[in-house]
Parts: structure tokens; sequence; C-alpha cells
């Protein structure tokens, strides 16, 4: 073969990989990144970010694979000829399952074995049909323009914003201003009966309203945090299309710049990024850390875009956030600090000084995930707290579950006392520092939240309107009213003309919103949520209909008042909560037994921990009860803390959790009983659930090999080398999460549980149950579809994880284990991360 003949087959090879990757790969993510770039400007990209993308994408990615055929080359023209095959039919597959998942209705299988036959196809025929290998030398170029019409679809981040000071003058103001965006705040249920403030319940945030006025007819105008904050900071309805960017560039005109002359900024924006980096400090990650996060949640991204739904079950959601999907992204240290973390480090920039400080932050609280007490301590890891049991992650519906819906409503209401909680930190530290009685300060929230059986979590509707519309407004002045509730219309659009107003500062700029302190102006007439995806919006009269029956179904549930007993005595069965064990008819033991998660934590409970094992919840085993679901109760040290019931039952298991007061634990060790209940609500019968007691695993060496021994003494032989699954360590909110899949292979089911053990530590028991299509595909058996399982390991653990390592095995039918193959890559950042912030 001539060099020249030579050299055209590399260049056809080249423009095979380029073409098939850009048009694979590349371009699906350019058209959603495009068109969704609030993706990049809440992760605060910088230009450089965006064009390295592009150019990574678009070029270098298809160059490596170049370069990896080139290296085959070397060794043999075979190996580079068999490689290449395998490339493009790797390209090819997946471009067919991007396009055959398209068309409704076809079934999964088909769907897969179509696209693997393009794979092994395409191969063929670009070797052998000479005008196919043609076209893509033509299409060649086509990169040039994906990455250029991606490139311009973000123009607006790249292109040099406008000076922040501009064309604005210095204000005569002085008082200091303190403003507090909370997220997903339902205003309208801090009321008690009586249509007030319920001060018993919420002690903080009705002080405060005593000293200002409350608006509780206040409204959002957008569900989406990211047109919801800057309608806050503008004053401007949101944009009707929903792509507006939550950035300085797209809304030069905010509190920040108005006041940024005169004032000092301290900003804490969690979302958004309005305040420009020449007024706030911004810190930043260096280049390569910022490209490690994105190419993490690329690859999730990317695995949405190209597989199908059913495909798609167990990866991570990609609608809860905007980025992290994967739990690996690496973040700054104040990144990764919970919300109540970060609020104290806020707060300790709340300093008087020779200028006016204005000291804004937005925190992601009562927003999930739900962790807090109102004490301020946490009863969840950081880790797997966010995942919301009934809630479908895609598309944000609860299920049809009433229970599970309540459970989630419980854990919500409880952290909105932590959100009181830190109202009171920060008035103490406005008060200490002898800045409370002429500070303006502002709370309120980007918007609401539902809680409603097969309805949307945070779309608008009808229906949800009356829990997502309405927000939290109290207003404090220096010199305003003190006392005031006021039922005025008023949106999330005239609270900056209301800052304004209070301030006597003309606005430079013109706004959607109005004074609501200022009785010259009339009411406005109307309320409008704007719709995130562009659709058209909701409008109501000066009202949200429906508020006063979300507010009563609240009662009813949960009640009013100082005392908090009513949060957790929910359930079929809560007369029995607080009731001594000894003095009920308690029957012989039902054929069911318990898995308690994190069982060793009640061996050695720090009640004045940051975190106490108050979420008590595991699975339950046995035989199906009757109706597909058991009620239980759930007894600490020898007292009924809390009242559940399960989720229905598969496959001989059944998930359950209940929320137990703190005041339920002890120091030191904890009992943990549950009991299976039955009969009716005033004569309940009780029957013990086995595995009361928190059972643990030791892992034992010997002669003969490892072997597990469990509490009451079975042993548990590990066979080496079987394979049983895969794991995988991922770090979450500086917790560590553990995933997977077990099998039990012999007889083609899901592993009958998983044990985790850090080191040589027993870290935590936990059963598969989740869905893993891969894992059905891999081995053809259906049979294997429940073979997932996720949980978190316990934090105490997580420094010795990183010195020993962790260890999983799934148990099988028989009564042996095998060892999973672990990937403990995100174990490994983490120390380093670890190194980096100490």
């Amino acid at each position: 073969m001539s060099t020249t003949t030579t050299s055209r087959s590399r260049l056809a090879d080249a423009a095979q990989l380029l073409v098939l990757w850009n048009f694979a790969v590349a371009q699906p993510l350019f058209d959603l990144l495009g068109r969704q770039p609030t993706f990049f400007a809440v992760r605060r990209s910088e230009p450089i970010d965006l064009v390295l993308l592009a150019v990574i994408l678009a070029f270098v990615a298809p160059g490596l694979l170049v370069l990896l055929e080139e290296g085959a080359r070397r060794l043999h023209a075979r190996a580079q000829a068999l490689l290449h095959a395998l490339l493009v039919g790797l390209l090819g597959t997946v471009l067919a399952l991007q396009g055959l998942s398209r068309l409704p209705a076809l079934p999964v299988p088909v769907t897969v074995t179509a696209a693997l036959v393009v794979g092994v196809v395409l191969p063929l025929a670009l070797r052998r049909a000479a005008p196919l290998a043609q076209v893509c030398l033509v299409l060649a170029p086509t990169p040039l323009l994906f990455a250029g019409l991606f490139l311009f679809q973000v123009r607006s981040l790249i292109l040099e914003p406008p000076d922040p000071l501009a064309g604005f003058p210095r204000v005569q103001a002085t008082d200091p201003i303190v403003m507090l965006v909370f997220d997903e705040f339902n205003g309208a249920w801090l009321t008690d009966e009586t249509g007030r403030l319920d001060a018993g319940r919420y002690p903080n945030l009705a002080a405060l309203a005593r000293d200002g006025i409350w608006f509780r007819n206040a409204t959002t105008v957008s569900p989406a945090t990211t047109q919801a904050v800057p309608a806050i900071l503008t004053g401007r309805m949101p944009d009707p299309s929903g792509k507006a960017l939550p950035n300085y560039a797209t809304h030069p005109q905010n509190l920040f710049t108005l006041l940024g002359a005169t004032y000092r900024l301290e900003v804490l924006e969690t979302i958004s990024s309005l305040c420009p980096e020449a007024l706030c400090e911004i810190r930043r990650q260096p280049l390569w850390r910022r490209l490690e996060a994105l190419a993490t949640d690329l690859g999730v991204v990317f695995l949405h875009v190209a597989l199908t739904p059913d495909l798609t079950r167990d990866l991570p959601a990609v609608t809860a956030a905007w980025g992290s999907f994967a739990g690996e992204g690496k973040r700054e240290k104040d990144e990764r600090m919970a919300p109540l973390d970060r609020l104290e480090e806020w707060m300790a920039r709340i300093t008087d000084g020779p200028e006016p400080g204005l000291f804004f932050a937005h925190l992601v609280l009562p927003h999930v995930p739900w962790r807090y007490f109102p004490s301020g301590r946490m009863y969840e890891g950081r880790g797997d707290a966010g995942h919301v049991e009934g809630l479908d992650p895609i598309q944000g519906v609860w299920a049809d579950d009433e229970w599970l819906v309540t459970q989630a409503l419980q854990r919500y209401l409880l952290q909105v006392g932590a959100v009181d909680r830190a109202v009171g930190r920060v008035v103490e530290r406005l008060k200490r520092e002898g800045l409370y009685e002429r500070a303006l300060i502002v709370v309120t929230a980007d918007h609401g939240v539902s809680f409603r059986p097969g309805e949307y979590r945070r779309l608008p509707t009808r229906s949800n309107a009356a829990d997502i519309m309405m927000v939290p407004l109290i207003i404090k002045a220096p010199r305003g009213p003190r006392g005031v509730v006021s039922d005025r219309n008023v949106q999330s659009v005239d609270i900056l003309p209301t800052i304004a107003d209070l301030l006597d500062v003309d606005l430079p700029w013109p706004v959607d919103g109005v004074s609501a302190v200022d009785p010259a102006i009339p009411e406005p007439s109307r309320k409008v949520v704007m719709h995130p995806h562009g659709e058209p919006p909701l409008v109501f009269g000066r009202t949200v209909p429906g508020v006063a029956a979300s507010v009563a179904r609240v009662h009813r549930l949960f009640g009013t008042g100082e005392d908090l007993g009513p949060l957790y005595r929910i359930g079929r069965y809560a007369s029995l909560i607080g009731r001594p064990v000894d003095e009920l008819p308690v029957a012989d033991r039902v054929d069911l037994a318990m898995e308690l998660d994190w069982a060793d934590a009640y061996a050695e409970v720090d009640t004045d921990g940051r975190e106490v094992p108050a979420n008590v919840k595991g699975w339950l085993v046995g035989a199906r009860p009757d109706g597909d679901v058991a009620h239980l109760a759930v007894a600490l040290n020898g007292r009924v803390a809390a009242v559940t019931r399960t989720a229905p039952w598969r496959r001989g298991r059944a998930r359950f959790a209940a929320l137990v007061p703190e005041s339920a634990l002890r120091d030191g060790y904890n009992e943990v009983e549950v009991f299976a209940l039955s009969g009716p609500v005033d004569a309940p019968r009780l029957a013990t659930v086995g595995g009361g007691a928190p059972r643990t695993y030791t892992l034992v060496a010997g002669p003969d090999g490892e072997r597990i021994v469990r509490s009451d003494g079975r042993v548990i032989p590990i066979r080496p080398g079987v394979e049983v699954g895969q794991a995988r360590l991922l770090v979450r909110d500086g917790g560590l999460v553990v995933r997977g899949w077990a099998v039990d292979l012999a007889r083609e089911r899901p592993a009958a549980a998983v044990l985790v053990f850090v080191g040589r530590t027993f870290g935590l028991a936990t059963g598969t149950g989740r869905a893993r299509q891969d894992v059905v595909e891999r081995y053809g058996a259906s049979t294997f579809l429940e073979a997932g399982f996720g949980s978190q390991i316990p934090p105490h653990l997580l420094d010795e994880a990183s010195r020993d390592g962790v260890r999983i095995f799934a148990v099988l039918a028989d009564g042996t284990a095998g060892e999973l193959v672990v990937d403990a890559r995100a174990l490994r950042r983490q120390e380093v991360a670890a190194a980096h912030h100490p």
C-alpha cells in the first residue's frame, strides 16, 4: 500500500471518529446545555470554562481517540483495525440509542437490541461502502459548527458585563440592611388557628414581626429559584420565556449595584450570582477543579440524554440541583458546608463599621434535604439525606401515598423550626453588634412548596398554587411601624421598591413592583406566578384561592403552639406514642425480622453531639402481611417513641422509617424495639418484631480464611472470588455514600443482604431493592431488576474509612457471603480534599 493511500486511510478513519463522536456525544450535550445556560450561571462558570468545554468536547476528546488508534497502529495494523471497528461500533450504538429512545412505547430490550445491531453493522458499512465513508469526510467541519453554535447560545456568559457602578450615584441612606431569603418556605403555614403568626412554634419570627410589619398575603412570582431571587433583587418580573440567567450580566440593575457605591456588601448567594465581583468577594475554585466537577456532572447528564427512562432509573437525579449530581463535584470549603454552618460563617461578617453594611444571605432552607430539628441538631447524615421517599426525583411529583407525603411534610415543618432558630441567631448577632434597632431587616423566601399526593411539589397548578405561591415577608424598619399585620396584596417584585421607599432612595431603573408601605399607592389587583418553562402564567385576584384549606390541613395533621409533640404524633396508632411498653399488651413474636440501619449508632449516642440517630429506619423481612403493608410502633428504651407504616412489600421485605423526638434518646446505649400493630385504633394488638436489639457483625480472620460472625453467634463463611456485585463510594456534602448492586447468581435473584465494613469495623447493614436495569441487561434475567442498594456510611466512621478503607459483602441465601468490587476513588479524592482544607 502506498504512503498516499495509507495517509488517506488514516484521514478517513480520523474523520469517522471525529464526526461520530460529535454527533453521538458532543452535539447532544451542546444542544442541551446551550438551551440551559443557567447550568453554567449557577455554578459560576467563567468564560474560559465554556471555551475549553467547547474545544475539549468537539476536538480534544475525539482527538484522543485518534491518538489511541495511532498507538494501536504502531503495534500492528490489525490491532488498529479492530480498535477502530470497536470505537465506531460503540459510537454508532450510542447514536442509535438516542434516536430509538425517542420512539414512543418501544420496549427497552428492543431498543437496546436495535442499537447494538447498528453498532455491529456500522463499522462494516463504513469499511465497504465508499460513499458512506465519503459522507464522514464531508461532515468533518461540523464540529466547528456545533461548538460555535454552543458558544453563541451562551455568549451572555462570555461577553464582558457592564460596569457595576456605571450610572449609579452614591445614595444618602445610612441604615444597615439585613436581608434573609430562604428557600421553599410556605409563609401561610406559619399561622395558628386564629390567623396570627404562631409565636409558640416560631417565637423568633413572631418577635421580629412584633417589631415590624408582617405581610401575610405575600406571594412569589416564580416557583424557580433562578427566577424568583432575581425578581426580589431587581423588582422586575421574570422573563416569560424562563431562560433569563440568574447572574449579574443579565440583571445588572439590582440591589447590590444600587447600594454598592455606598454600602459595604457582605453577600451569601447560594444559587444566583447577581453581585458582581467588583463589589463582592467570590471564592473561586482552581480551573482544574472546575473542569473536573463539570466533567463529572456532564457524564451524568449525558447518560440521561442518551438512555431511555427505564435505563436511567437508578442514575443520580439532575433536577434537584444545579451540580454535583454524582456527589463527587469538588467545591470550596464554604460550598460543602451544611446551610446552618454557612449561616454561622456569614453572621461573623455582620459588624458595625465606618460604612453602612448590606448583609444579604440566601439560604437553602427549609429546602430538602430535611435533616434538622428545630434545635439545629441534625438527625440525618448529609450523604443520602436528600432522598425523599414517595417523590419522583425526575418529574417532581408526589406518589399517591398519603403516609409518605405526610412524613415528608413532618420533616419539612421540623426544619422550618430550624429556620426560626436561624432568624433568632441573626437577631442576636445584630443586637450584640448594636445594629438591631437601626437596621432595616427583611425576611422572605423565593417560593413555597407543596405536599399533596399525586401532585407536583414545585410546579404551580390551580390546585397547589396556595402552597407554592405563599411566602413569608417580614420587614422591620428603623423608623417604621411596629406590630402591624398587613393583608395587602404584596408580591416578591414589591420587596425592592419597598426597601427603596424605606431608605428614601430613588430607583434609577423602571420596576414592575410598587412600595408596600406607601398608602398613596393603590393595592395591586392581581397576583401572577410565572411558569418556569415559558408556558402561560397563572393569574389570580388579590388572594390565592385555597390558602385557608391548605393551612387547615397542616393544623389538622400537626397542630400549632409551643408543644412540638403533635409534630411527632402522626400515624394510625399515634395514641400509643409516649406509653411504656410494659403497660401495653404485647403478644409473642411475629414472624418478621428487623434489619436496622446504622445499628451501631444506637450503641453509643451523644445527645449533645452535632447529630443524633433519631430517624429510625431499616427493613422488615418476612411473610407479606395482610394489606401489603405493616403498621409499626418504634420504641426507644422501653417507651413508644413513634408509629409508622412500611412501604409496600417487595420480595419478602419492606422499608420503614420513623422520626423520633430528640428527647427519646439518651446518652450511651439505646435499646430499639419494633412492634407490629394490628386491630382497632383504640385497642391495638402489638407483636414483637425479631431483631429489636441492634444486630452487629464482626469480620474475623482465621487459618481457613475470613468469616463474618453475627451478634447472635451465627457464622457467615466468606467465599473468595465469587461474583456477587459491584459498589461505588460517593462523597455527598462531606458524607460518604455507598451505592451499587449485589446478586445471588446461583439463584438468579438479588442478594439477601449487604454488609459494609470500615476496615474491620462494622459500618451498616442494608438490603437490595433499588431498580438496576443495567444488572438485568448484564445477566439477561429480569429477576435481577431490584439488585440495587444505597445507604450512607455513619459519619463518625468517615475518618476511619479514609484511613482503613471500606469493604462490602453480599450475604447469599445459602448463608455464605461474597465480597463486592468497590470503586473507592471518591474516598481517595476526599483524602486529597481534606489535605487541602484542614
